[in-house]
């Protein structure tokens, strides 16, 4: 049962790792757009 939260962290931290990477990625897209 403690793997599985920590494999369920693990995947928590990753994704908001992934998701804060590409909003900054779109943020720049956008400035050099305009």
């Amino acid at each position: 049962m403690k793997k599985a939260l920590q494999v369920a962290m693990f995947s928590l931290f990753t994704v908001i790792g992934f998701n804060a990477q590409a909003n900054e990625h779109h943020h720049e897209t956008m400035s050099e757009a305009q």
